[in-house]
């Protein structure tokens, strides 16, 4: 069975509009958490005319966020191995 030749070229079109849907949101985001407020308010793809850094020290401290992770594993923790033992059980 043949291929046609374009089939492959579709393929990686549709490929790489797929990987800037998904990777453009990213950047955004990056940008933007580099920015001053009044910057950031404009949600526009340019890069910081001055860098902020202290951003992410900010959402560090107010929002808890080493505390936010410990939590998370904790939880996780004890949910994965209650399922282990929950699971052993019933397969038993």
């Amino acid at each position: 069975m043949r291929r046609r030749p374009g089939a492959s070229v579709v393929k990686h079109l549709v490929s790489l509009v797929l990987c800037v849907i998904v990777i453009v949101p990213f950047v955004l985001i990056i940008f933007n958490s580099l920015k001053t407020k009044g910057e950031a308010a404009l949600m526009n793809m340019q890069l910081p005319t001055v860098v902020v850094w202290e951003n992410y020290s900010t959402v560090i401290e107010r929002g808890k966020l080493v505390q936010s992770f410990f939590n998370s594993a904790y939880y996780s923790t004890f949910t994965v191995l209650l399922t282990m033992v929950v699971a052993s059980m019933a397969s038993f």
